[in-house]
């Protein structure tokens, strides 16, 4: 599905925004996203060779089509890419998954990747609220993220229209531990849950985290951090090295989609 959407607030030209269902994904969109995430992700920490020596501190984190597809595709057909393009570039590539969970249905992002020189300017926030545009969000009740990005925590947040310093940490305590250990994706059914909203008696101020062993560079995210906790807009505390930040919201029915 493809859709185009007002110029205001991403730029003056028109953009190009698509929904494409897991099983329609094809090798060159996943070669696209590859690649947008190569060039734009991250850079690899000092301390990267402690987790793989194979990693080289400050060269850019590296993605490949095989691995794109083991960790946002391992249940195709509760998958979904939804891409913002302009003309042929793609800047902007948000996937995600869902599982059940009890009486919970978790959606889940697993990549958003947004082109450097595009950010702040509501691209993140576009994709994700796409996805409410969809029928892949038709029985959430829950919508999840991790990641050492404050500003993809906080685009997460506006899917159900909370504010940072609104974000229900009571919430996130409460289901953290189901909704992980039931995920289909590999990486975060493995994380170790971190912070003293998971009973951990902390000193170091953190609070929502998960231990994913992923050595990203926390440089440029602990700037936008510090912007966040200037303004009193932050309750997912600091972060670790090798770890992400953890944000679950609750997603009412009216949040979710509505077929007419």
């Amino acid at each position: 599905m493809t859709d185009s959407i007002s110029p205001h607030p991403i730029s003056e030209a028109v953009e190009t925004i698509r929904v494409t269902v897991g099983p329609e994904i094809t090798a060159t969109q996943l070669a696209q996203c590859a690649e947008l995430f190569s060039e734009n992700y991250g850079i690899w920490a000092t301390h990267c060779k402690d987790v793989n020596p194979k990693y080289v501190p400050g060269d850019r984190v590296k993605n490949t089509v095989s691995r794109l597809k083991a960790q946002c595709l391992s249940d195709p057909e509760r998958s979904i890419l939804v891409t913002l393009t302009k003309g042929d570039k793609l800047i902007g590539h948000a996937f995600a998954t869902s599982w059940d969970c009890g009486e919970d249905v978790v959606g889940w992002v697993t990549q958003l990747v947004v082109e450097r020189s595009f950010r702040r300017q509501y691209i993140a926030t576009t994709l994700l609220l796409r996805l409410k545009r969809d029928a892949w969000s038709a029985k959430l009740t829950i919508i999840g993220l991790a990641s050492s990005q404050p500003a993809s925590c906080s685009a997460l947040a506006k899917f159900s229209h909370v504010r940072m310093d609104e974000v229900d940490t009571e919430f996130i305590a409460r289901k953290a531990r189901a909704v992980l250990q039931t995920s289909s994706v590999e990486y975060i059914k493995t994380a170790v849950l971190r912070g003293t909203l998971f009973g951990d008696a902390r000193t170091d101020g953190v609070i929502s985290s998960v231990s994913t062993n992923f050595p990203v560079d926390h440089t440029e995210p602990q700037e936008v951090l510090d912007e966040y906790v200037r303004r009193g807009a932050w309750k997912l505390g600091k972060l670790l090295k090798n770890d992400e930040f953890l944000i679950l919201i609750p997603v009412l029915p009216s949040e979710r989609f509505c077929a007419v």
